[in-house]
């Protein structure tokens, strides 16, 4: 009897044994996977929230920032060298998703790995203590009141009188810049709101992209000149 009750003894310890062995292998494993490399191929995979390396980064991300939302930024990256698979991913923070900001991760990878993630353009903590809904309300109050007149003074300053330009004018029924009453010269730009966390300002931009004739009969256009307003 002792010895029948001693092999039952025996064959739990060694259930017990296998158990914890089954389960520090499952933990090992899950563990060096998590801090395993991340690999991507910036110039042959689609580079977008699908991917399954950017997965991982958001993953890592998610560890130091809990709050990070992917629907609050923008990604963009920049494939460096293509034959030593080295260049960057950019995730640009956005308030609202209108109104671009300083604060961005920067993914640098070199041989087409991920070797390192970094909060850049936001002194550490601080863009928790933003007040979002001002900045958003100052972007509207500026939209309404003084984004004709502003523009207006800075075209002027640009480009002269000119005749064909007014308040009344430069912008279109749908508050978009109206290029046939700037300059001839003028065939693009870009708009944008910005936030700098660092320098705590808020910004309104606008690119101006000339016309340089045609190539063939492709068009082709250049930088031109650049308008910055302050919004208080």
């Amino acid at each position: 009897m002792k010895k029948n009750f001693r092999i039952i003894i025996g064959g739990v310890v060694c259930l017990l044994v296998i158990s914890i062995f089954i389960t520090f292998a499952y933990f090992k494993k899950d563990s060096s996977e998590e801090e395993s490399e991340i690999r991507i191929n910036l110039s042959k995979e689609s580079i977008d929230y699908n991917n399954k390396a950017v997965k991982k980064i958001i993953k890592r991300i998610k560890k130091e920032d809990s709050s990070f939302n992917k629907k609050e930024y923008k990604l963009l990256y920049n494939n460096v060298n293509e034959e030593e698979g080295f260049g960057y991913i950019f995730l640009k923070y956005y308030i609202n998703n209108k109104i671009a900001t300083s604060k961005e991760y920067l993914i640098s990878v070199n041989n087409n790995i991920v070797d390192n993630i970094e909060l850049i353009g936001v002194p550490e903590k601080e863009s928790s203590k933003v007040n979002e809904n001002s900045i958003c309300n100052r972007v509207e109050k500026f939209e309404k009141e003084k984004k004709k007149e502003s523009l207006y003074n800075e075209l002027q300053k640009l480009y002269g009188k000119n005749s064909q330009l007014s308040i009344s004018n430069i912008l279109t029924k749908d508050n978009k810049i109206n290029l046939e009453v700037i300059n001839p010269k003028i065939k693009k730009y870009n708009e944008k709101y910005y936030y700098d966390y660092n320098e705590n300002k808020l910004s309104y931009q606008v690119e101006l992209f000339r016309d340089l004739g045609t190539y063939g009969n492709a068009p082709l256009v250049g930088d031109g000149e650049a308008i910055e307003v302050i919004i208080d």
